[in-house]
C-alpha cells in the first residue's frame, strides 16, 4: 500500500485485515515486537510514540526484513 500509514490505533490489528494482498497474520504489535526480538532492537513503548515516528519505525523494520 503505497499511500499507507501505520498509526496507533492501527497496532492491534492484524496486518493481513489492513493491508490488501498480505498473508501476515501477526497485529502490527506483534510484528513490531518480534521484529525487534529477532533483531536484537530494544523494545519500543508503542502506546507513547507519535504516529509520525511510529510510521517511519515500521518502515526501517519493513526495510531489515527485505535485506
Amino acid at each position: 500500500m503505497a499511500d499507507f500509514k501505520l498509526t496507533v490505533e492501527l497496532l492491534d490489528k492484524r496486518i493481513c485485515d489492513v493491508e490488501e494482498g498480505a498473508s501476515n497474520i501477526e497485529t502490527y504489535r506483534e510484528f513490531i515486537h518480534n521484529s525487534e526480538r529477532y533483531f536484537d532492537l530494544p523494545k519500543t513503548e508503542l502506546d507513547e510514540v507519535l504516529d509520525v515516528d511510529l510510521n517511519r519505525y515500521f518502515n526501517f523494520l519493513c526495510g531489515l526484513w527485505d535485506k
